[in-house]
């Protein structure tokens, strides 16, 4: 399929956008977006929902009911929930900026295919490690198992969690200019099996804004 042309069209649930107008405020959001090929609407190039969780400095995004079209024809349908922790967007926390000391809570939203739930994420910065669970998702109850700080293109954590009994895993990486948030992805495989096959679709996605380091 061709790529979007000059003439390309962008909507959000029904109403068109143009470039620069758009702003996601903070909270979580569902929407239907529409890319057209023609401002006529006759060349469908793409409709799917997107699930987002917005944050001051970042946000988590997943794709579900993704329908490609081209020339009114069905070229590709898909009812996947596609989510990947290298989509998140945002001011990633620079390595000299994450704090030394203390431990701070972040408390935030989670999300999946089908549902909403809360997430709440413990950092020790002294000992640079991370812990938390996730509750209200229809995945059942899930423990983010504690992982310890990396350093690659950005400051994460990957570690293991338990996801209502079954193995799963997850990334969570620190942004804004003083660590004032994190976001992440649920994977439904162990930390292992994904270092081994890394084209795993996440589960689930999430995020939450920091307390007072004590």
């Amino acid at each position: 399929m061709e790529p979007p042309s000059k003439n390309t069209r962008f909507y959000v649930d029904g109403k068109e956008i143009l470039s620069g107008e758009y702003v996601i405020e903070p909270g979580f959001h569902e929407n239907v977006l529409e890319i057209y090929d023609e401002a006529t609407k006759e060349h469908t190039y793409i409709h799917q929902i997107r699930k987002a969780y917005s944050m001051p400095y970042s946000i988590v995004t997943g794709w579900v009911n993704s329908v490609a079209m081209e020339n009114n024809t069905v070229k590709n349908e898909s009812n996947e929930f596609v989510i990947a922790f290298d989509d998140i967007r945002g001011l990633a926390t620079a390595q000299n900026a994450i704090p030394t000391q203390g431990r701070a809570v972040y408390e935030g939203a989670a999300f999946d295919k089908n549902s909403q739930g809360l997430m709440s994420y413990t950092i020790d910065f002294n000992n640079r490690s991370g812990n938390g669970s996730i509750t209200g998702l229809q995945l059942g109850n899930i423990i983010l198992k504690e992982g310890s700080l990396e350093t690659l293109n950005k400051t994460l954590i990957h570690a293991d969690a338990d996801i209502n009994g079954k193995p799963g895993s997850y990334f969570i990486g620190l942004y804004g200019p003083n660590a004032e948030e994190v976001a992440g992805v649920l994977y439904d495989v162990s930390k292992e099996e994904y270092r081994q096959n890394q084209n795993h679709e996440g589960i689930a996605g999430f995020g939450g804004k920091r307390g007072e380091i004590q």
